[in-house]
């Protein structure tokens, strides 16, 4: 007789998903915004309008802004839970965020230009940024094959 070969396999997902809704069809008036931004700051700044919707309109990739802020903060072998357990500075945020895949030209000079005029020192507690669920136990670096996370630049500053 012919010998039966057969195999089985089970496997699981846990589903996870974010999602945000909106129009975008807001503009901005720099004029307030630059007043809330120099104050975070702790210098003076002037963006223009277009420099606002440039941030508004731009989408970071949460991951890869985790990677780049580790670079800022210098850690190494840590997973992404590691790093956003951490603080770190308004222009270290900035810098990561220009540094993130994701982001474009006129938003990654945005927030060069942020990063480059922050002197503000207080350092704010990274896990208030961002939650990665279960993804945060992940080595900097790795992915979860089919798990993309973008935020907004502007809602992250």
């Amino acid at each position: 007789p012919t010998p039966v070969v057969g195999t089985e396999a089970i496997a699981s997902v846990t589903p996870q998903a974010m999602f945000s809704v909106g129009s975008r069809l807001l503009s901005v008036n720099g004029g307030i915004l630059n007043a809330l931004l120099s104050k975070l700051l702790g210098a003076n700044i002037s963006l223009s309008v277009m420099d606002y919707n440039a941030l508004i309109s731009a989408d970071v990739n949460v991951l890869s802004f985790v990677d780049a802020l580790a670079v800022q903060l210098q850690l190494t072998g840590v997973s992404y839970s590691d790093v956003l357990a951490s603080k770190a500075t308004v222009g270290q945020i900035a810098t990561a965020m220009a540094n993130a895949s994701g982001s474009g030209s006129a938003s990654k000079l945005v927030l060069q230009t942020i990063a480059s005029r922050a002197t503000n020192t207080v350092k704010i507690p990274l896990n208030h940024l961002v939650d990665l669920g279960s993804i945060g136990k992940l080595g900097l670096g790795q992915k979860s094959p089919g798990f993309s996370v973008d935020a907004s630049a502007m809602g992250m500053l």
